[in-house]
């Protein structure tokens, strides 16, 4: 397995959904990417808290908590054919008082 074999040369970040990430970090990663972290920095701390000591069950409740609800709604739309997350991340920043703009178009 590629975790394991290079855990330790350099650091393996997770992209995977939700509760997949306790299963990355059996396997050796470090990190773990979220776009919740945008609007909820200190729910992504801890969530790689527990990650980090092995809490996964801890883990993967804080991500429901935030991450799945951003996911849940995220899914729904793309489903309707939206496409792209930065107009629901802006609009998240939005809703916590973090006013950063409209998205910018593709380049």
């Amino acid at each position: 397995m590629v975790i394991r074999q290079f855990s330790q040369r350099f650091s393996i970040l997770s992209n995977y959904f939700g509760a997949f990430n306790a299963s990355a970090f059996l396997l050796g990663a470090r990190g773990y990417v979220s776009q919740a972290v945008n609007f909820s920095p200190r729910n992504s701390l801890k969530i790689l808290a527990a990650l980090r000591s092995g809490d996964y069950g801890q883990a993967t409740e804080r991500y429901l908590q935030v991450d799945g609800e951003y996911y849940d709604s995220v899914g729904k739309l793309f489903g309707e054919g939206y496409q792209g997350e930065g107009n629901f991340i802006k609009a998240c920043m939005r809703l916590v008082g973090i006013d950063c703009g409209p998205a910018r178009p593709p380049h």
